[in-house]
């Protein structure tokens, strides 16, 4: 896991309104500074003694073999805490024997954070000015971050609802192109069906397809100038005809 995934559960352990949790907490301010807490958490409940608790989180082992190396490291901020706390990923970061008599232990384990040795409480010392300047600074930041996100996810969700909005005007529109389309078909068909006296249906409609098909193409059907030609050639004929009646009629005379 990633140290900010880790701080984002000891918001979770840590939450409002019990807690006040503030992350990347430097013992002073200006040239005065020194050290940095990865996380201290207030107390808001008189009942629960207003504790302050103090945390180290480590997501690697060498990591904690070099804080281990240097034990003063933490007393910085340390000593205005009533507890304090190692916050590690992997419980195998830690070895036995290894964690401080005067340290907790929060373990990472399915999603959430688990105290497998509770932190002691310690004699802590009153807060310096520089400290609570430092602690000021540090929520104020916070603040800060959280009302950025905060206009970032009214944004986000404004531009959500604009691009919904389109999106049913571009629906709208698309149903209304499709109705006009239908209402011209419709009208085409029936000006059709009035004109030429076919009621198209379904079960009718390929026989009529094939019969406009065949004669645009003048398969099987008669055209103008075959029916004009037949028309021509049958009056001959019909003139032949009289021509050999009159001509028998003569010589039934003689």
């Amino acid at each position: 896991m990633f140290e900010s995934e880790v701080t984002e559960l000891l918001r979770v352990r840590y939450a409002r309104p019990a807690w006040a949790f503030i992350a990347g907490v430097r013992d002073a301010t200006g040239s005065l500074q020194r050290r940095t807490a990865d996380g201290v958490a207030f107390g808001c409940y008189p009942s629960r003694g207003l504790e302050i608790h103090g945390f180290e989180i480590k997501t690697d082992r060498r990591d904690w073999q070099r804080e281990l190396a240097n034990p003063a490291k933490a007393e910085s901020v340390f000593r205005y805490c009533d507890r304090w706390w190692l916050v590690v990923s992997d419980e195998t970061i830690v070895k036995d024997g290894e964690l401080p008599s005067t340290w907790g232990l929060l373990v990472v384990r399915g999603g959430k954070l688990h105290a497998t040795k509770p932190a002691p409480n310690l004699e802590a010392q009153p807060q310096s000015r520089p400290f609570i300047a430092s602690v000021m600074r540090a929520l104020h930041e916070q603040i800060a971050i959280e009302m950025r996100g905060s206009a970032k996810a009214k944004e986000l969700e404004a531009a959500c609802a604009r691009a919904a909005d389109a999106a049913r005007k571009e629906t709208a529109r698309s149903h209304q192109d499709l109705a006009a389309k239908y209402s011209e078909l419709r009208r085409a068909v029936q000006d059709f069906q009035e004109a030429s006296g076919v009621t198209l249906s379904n079960w009718r409609a390929g026989k009529i397809g094939d019969a406009v098909a065949a004669m645009l193409r003048g398969d099987g059907m008669l055209s103008g100038y075959q029916l004009e030609t037949a028309e021509r050639h049958l009056s001959e004929a019909l003139k032949s005809v009289r021509a050999v009646r009159q001509a028998l009629g003569q010589g039934n005379a003689a």
